[in-house]
């Protein structure tokens, strides 16, 4: 089934109801989406016909007919994020954008790295290869000791940031990059990055936002409001894409800083030239990979918001039953405030409307 024609059935009902649309084995309860994804049939129907389509004519589609498709994917994540589509890319994997932005720093010894106790693990190792590599920048760690909440990261940050050691003096202007996590892999808390890019604007810190678990699961996301200087998030995660495809967001203001796509593309152009770098043609081509997992994103978009169609019919209904027996009254005497005051990590309702499959398994626990 193409995906679009979700809309034309009649919505599942919640748990096994829904495992019809993925491949899952039915002893196998599946709780960990957020690692690896799990592609809906929908979405590997439509995969497997793009691969026979391409196989037709590997040369038409791999010279001719993959850019349209790929720029419209660029054009629908870019609408997601709030975003214009030639600041996004599509790559890998969020560990690979991250690795391409930092790698496209020019290090010095007095440049610091800002990592958290809390950051991804090969992200947290690329630091420190880079750190171990002259000319050696240094690496700092900011601690969060849970439970917290939103309003004590928030000022600890600060604190920390006024107390980082000042550059020895007469030595070269000092770089400062910060990793930031918006939703941490573990503990899965949503931590107050928009605000902790706004502390590294004011003291001007590079902010790179690990937004790994964001797409499809964080709600309400607008990098044109929050600004942060780089912004990865997997696609194949909570978009529903084939994996693995993640999308790069650099803003125009900061495209100069990426030299060169990883690996280095025929559209590469040397900062010797005086000419500005072609930063989306470089990350269209950088030699020969399957382009299914990037173009499956249009049918994951279809199919996250069918995902969330259907489990807000359901709230709806489990909303007007819970209030007609007073369920509904005694559950939102005892919820946990929306604010910053909040425990991180203390209640899935905390920091996020429930998206799509989060939902799913909250109202399957209630229903």
């Amino acid at each position: 089934m193409n995906p679009s024609e979700l809309y034309k059935t009649t919505p599942p009902r919640l748990g096994h109801g829904v495992l019809e649309f993925f491949g899952l084995d039915r002893q196998y309860v599946n709780l960990n989406n957020g690692s690896y994804g799990s592609l809906p049939l929908p979405v590997l129907a439509q995969c497997n016909a793009l691969t026979l389509e391409i196989e037709r004519n590997p040369d038409v589609f791999h010279r001719r007919n993959y850019q349209n498709p790929l720029k419209r994917v660029r054009e629908q994540v870019a609408d997601i994020i709030g975003a214009h589509a030639d600041e996004c890319v599509i790559v890998p994997n969020a560990s690979h954008g991250i690795n391409t932005v930092l790698r496209n720093f020019d290090w010095e010894s007095q440049d610091i790295i800002i990592a958290f106790n809390t950051t991804y693990g090969s992200i947290a190792k690329t630091i420190q290869h880079l750190s171990d590599t002259p000319p050696h920048p240094s690496i700092v760690e900011f601690t969060i000791q849970f439970p917290t909440t939103h309003a004590d990261i928030i000022s600890n940050f600060r604190d920390f940031v006024r107390q980082l050691p000042e550059p020895a003096t007469g030595s070269p202007k000092r770089k400062v990059v910060a990793i930031i996590d918006s939703i941490i892999s573990n503990p899965g808390a949503l931590l107050p990055w928009q605000e902790l890019v706004g502390i590294c604007k004011k003291a001007g810190i590079w902010s790179m936002v690990d937004g790994a678990h964001s797409i499809g699961h964080e709600m309400n996301i607008n990098l044109s409001t929050a600004q942060p200087d780089f912004w990865v998030s997997n696609c194949h995660k909570w978009l529903h894409a084939k994996r693995g495809c993640a999308v790069l967001y650099v803003p125009f203001r900061n495209q100069y800083m990426i030299k060169s796509a990883i690996p280095t593309a025929f559209e590469y152009v040397s900062p010797s030239s005086g000419e500005k770098p072609a930063f989306i043609q470089q990350f269209e081509w950088n030699g020969t990979i399957d382009f299914v997992p990037y173009l499956s994103v249009t049918y994951g978009i279809i199919i996250s918001s069918f995902c969330r169609f259907i489990a807000r019919s359901h709230m709806n209904r489990f909303q007007l039953s819970s209030s007609a027996s007073g369920l509904g009254e005694r559950r939102r005497s005892t919820s946990i405030a929306t604010d910053s005051r909040s425990k991180a990590g203390s209640s899935w309702r905390t920091f996020w409307e429930p998206p799509s499959w989060i939902q799913t398994v909250a109202l399957l626990l209630t229903w």
